[in-house]
């Protein structure tokens, strides 16, 4: 699996890549100028783990849409259920309502339902 750290933080692409091997996962840290890396992840062109940093201001929602909900400027692909989610609690009006419903969508990324799934690797047998 390739992993491309956003530049200059190719020592946490590094760190990353010696936890993924710890747990037997195994990776190519892989390097590019800042330039490249900008315009190869505006055209959805890069493949793999990508590490970024997010200096995203505002709440959860606001953080999550580029990254999570489909059509996110950083999305690739999505989850028909999570931007259903986003978009209630966008309408919303009542704030009890909105605040549930955007801890449902924090939630469910929080267990795993937006990450994409590898078809990579096969995954191991659960222990007894």
């Amino acid at each position: 699996m390739g992993l491309t750290p956003f530049p200059p933080f190719l020592t946490m692409g590094e760190a990353v890549g010696n936890y993924l091997a710890a747990v037997g996962i195994r990776s190519k840290l892989r390097t590019k100028e800042r330039a490249a890396f900008l315009v190869a992840w505006r055209e959805k062109k890069q493949k793999g783990l990508i590490l970024t940093p997010s200096g995203a201001l505002g709440n959860a929602a606001t953080r999550l849409e580029p990254d999570v909900i489909s059509t996110g400027a950083f999305a690739s692909g999505g989850h028909p259920d999570m931007d259903e989610l986003f978009q209630k609690q966008a309408v919303e009006r009542e704030r009890g309502k909105g605040e549930t419903l955007l801890h449902q969508f924090s939630g469910s990324c929080t267990s795993g339902s937006c990450m994409p799934r590898s078809t990579s690797r096969p995954r191991p047998p659960a222990s007894p």
